[in-house]
């Protein structure tokens, strides 16, 4: 009996430590499931929601329907993560049970008689749940973690509390650890982005060197630094004809044209010098330490001999060429502001002088700036105060000698009187983008003298007006000018000049200006006939009513046999078009009366007639002296 006693205890022993050797197990399992969840919440990738993977490794061990994730916020609780969307945001009762939660124990009941969690949507979340209330923390600030069951299903044990505290003390410095660790990251990633852009604050993006604030900020440095006895270098490249370049090979060729040069003057440079690029094809080299112009001069001939030669292109051999510039300080200035002007205005003039030019700044140059710049600030100042007019020079009939128009020519008239003609500011003004408002200003004034032209010369003169290519090709402004014109109600006694170029040239001429012309009656004037390389065929294709023979011709035409056969192909060409012949640059008797008996020129002009005159005195010029000429003429 004692034995059979002892066999049973036994058993019931043995069955004991395998309940407990299973429970272990499963325990075991369990803890190896969460352990396993936070080692995927610390590996997360930046932009994940860890509490995602909170829920996922307490489903595996936990039978749930729903978890959500509370932190404290005063008197409540806000849900800020949810396996149901609905319940995220939703804010929940702090009660007593809650409060021994925040305080770091476990709980895994539902409190009752109206002491129920409380949401925006109360539905949500049925008072006979089962639930658990996990302790977590959250960087500073105190939560917990809901799992919530159907309320058909069993409570939560126990065990399940245990379990439950020792992950949640876990995923407390998991998340506290990956918070951490995201921090870094994100400082890192920080300054990785600082230095980015820092780095592309200071260098151009296509070749790497430099940029503008580089040079700047090099340069004003190397001049604080600068020794009494040395000297300090900006040489300026430009690439010739790198337009050309591109059109013809494309973009991408220009590109590693860019890239190579600037890998050439990386070259040369030295640790104390600054390769950067300024705009387009353009760069800049500062050389530091230089000991006297000899040290400069050997630098400068390395520099242009390594940049000037053949380039391979996307498998096509390219010789380049370039045009530099050079300012030195202390000679050319002691700013950066100055050698940086200075060395861009020397780079321009060596572009002028040849293709491959190295030109050094020298006072004559200065002399010139200082005027470019004096004139550039008067041109300024004369369109805001409309100091343009019109002086009118007569166009002169052949047949009867008689005044049939006027061409109006800009005049600038400074304050003191002085007055100066398009020659000295024409160039400049359309460099500086003010030329429109001078035509403008110009046609306005011509519009205004019609009234006392026609008392004085009846009431069919016209007035004709230059346009420039760069207009003619501009819609926009043609459109404003034309409607200057029809507003003034004599747009059919106003004639257009322009050149042949840039009628010809001008696509956006011939598809959209010459329509509005013509619907506005406006005339046209071939100017300075001759002197293009205009294809007939597309002249032969303008709406034209004038063609201007160039001066080039007219000069000496009596005693010069060449021009005499240009002349009658250009009236054999005027008359196949129906065109109406100027001779502009009349200046002798001789020119004059070989014009009038000898060829089919309609119109005449020039200095023999009369120069250009303001309006006042073109008002009382009385050209007594044209049937005198008549009658030399004969």
């Amino acid at each position: 009996m004692d034995d059979l006693q002892s066999i049973s205890s036994l058993r019931e022993t043995l069955q004991t430590l395998q309940q407990e050797n299973e429970l272990l197990r499963a325990q075991a399992y369990e803890s190896k499931l969460l352990f396993s969840g936070l080692h995927s919440l610390l590996a997360l990738d930046d932009g994940i929601d860890p509490f995602q993977v909170v829920f996922s490794s307490l489903r595996d061990v936990f039978d749930f329907e729903t978890a959500c994730a509370l932190v404290d916020e005063g008197e409540e609780m806000e849900c800020i993560a949810a396996t149901s969307v609905s319940l995220i945001g939703t804010r929940w009762m702090k009660s007593r049970m809650m409060r021994k939660v925040l305080n770091g124990r476990a709980r895994a009941k539902l409190e009752h008689y109206g002491r129920t969690p409380i949401t925006d949507h109360p539905e949500l979340v049925s008072a006979d749940q089962p639930a658990m209330f996990l302790p977590i923390r959250l960087e500073a600030r105190r939560g917990a973690i809901v799992l919530l069951r159907d309320p058909e299903k069993i409570g939560f044990t126990r065990d399940d509390v245990v379990m439950g505290q020792r992950f949640a003390l876990l995923a407390s410095h998991a998340l506290g650890i990956r918070r951490h660790h995201l921090s870094v990251s994100e400082n890192l990633r920080l300054q990785e982005l600082t230095r980015i852009l820092e780095y592309r604050a200071l260098h151009d993006d296509l070749t790497g060197v430099g940029n503008r604030a580089r040079l700047k900020q090099h340069v004003t440095a190397a001049l604080a630094e600068r020794e009494e006895d040395e000297r300090l270098a900006l040489i300026f490249v430009d690439i010739d004809r790198f337009k050309r370049i591109n059109d013809y090979f494309g973009h991408e060729a220009g590109d590693m044209l860019l890239k190579a040069i600037a890998e050439r003057l990386s070259a040369e440079a030295g640790e104390k010098d600054c390769v950067s690029r300024m705009s387009g094809d353009e760069f800049i080299i500062a050389l530091s330490g230089l000991r006297d112009m000899q040290h400069a001069q050997d630098r400068l001939k390395r520099i242009r001999n390594a940049l000037c030669g053949t380039y391979l292109l996307l498998g096509n051999r390219v010789d380049v060429t370039v045009s530099i510039g050079v300012s030195l300080c202390p000679e050319n200035g002691a700013t950066y502001a100055d050698l940086r002007r200075n060395a861009d205005y020397a780079m321009y003039r060596s572009k002028a002088e040849r293709h491959g030019a190295v030109v050094f700044f020298s006072q004559e140059m200065g002399r010139a700036l200082y005027s470019s710049m004096q004139l550039e600030r008067l041109l300024r100042e004369a369109v805001e105060n409309r100091d343009f007019e019109a002086a009118l020079q007569p166009k002169v009939r052949i047949s009867d000698y008689r005044v049939t128009g006027f061409e109006a020519l800009a005049r600038w008239r400074e304050d003191d009187g002085t007055v100066r003609s398009p020659g000295e500011f024409i160039r400049a003004a359309s460099e500086l983008g003010l030329l429109n408002h001078i035509t403008m200003a110009v046609t306005q004034d011509a519009l205004a003298t019609f009234d006392r032209l026609d008392e004085r010369f009846g009431n069919t003169t016209t007035i004709s007006i230059n346009i420039a290519g760069i207009q003619a090709n501009d819609p926009v402004f043609m459109s404003e000018l034309v409607a200057m014109v029809v507003a003034s109600g004599r747009a059919k006694r106003i004639v257009l000049e322009l050149t042949e170029d840039a009628m010809v040239q001008a696509p956006q001429f011939r598809a959209l200006v010459q329509p509005m012309l013509s619907a506005a009656g406006i005339r046209l004037a071939i100017d300075d006939f001759g002197t293009g390389y205009s294809s007939l065929s597309v002249i032969a294709e303008l709406e034209a009513h004038e063609l201007k023979i160039d001066r080039t011709f007219i000069t000496n035409i009596h005693e010069n046999p060449v021009n005499q056969r240009i002349l009658r192909a250009i009236e054999r060409l005027a008359q196949s078009m129906n065109l109406q012949i100027v001779a502009e640059g009349v200046e002798k008797l001789q020119e004059l009366t070989y014009l009038a008996r000898e060829t089919s020129v309609d119109t005449v002009q020039g200095y023999y007639f009369s120069r250009p005159m303001s309006v006042p005195r073109a008002i009382e010029w009385q050209g007594t002296e044209l049937p005198q000429i008549a009658a030399e003429v004969g």
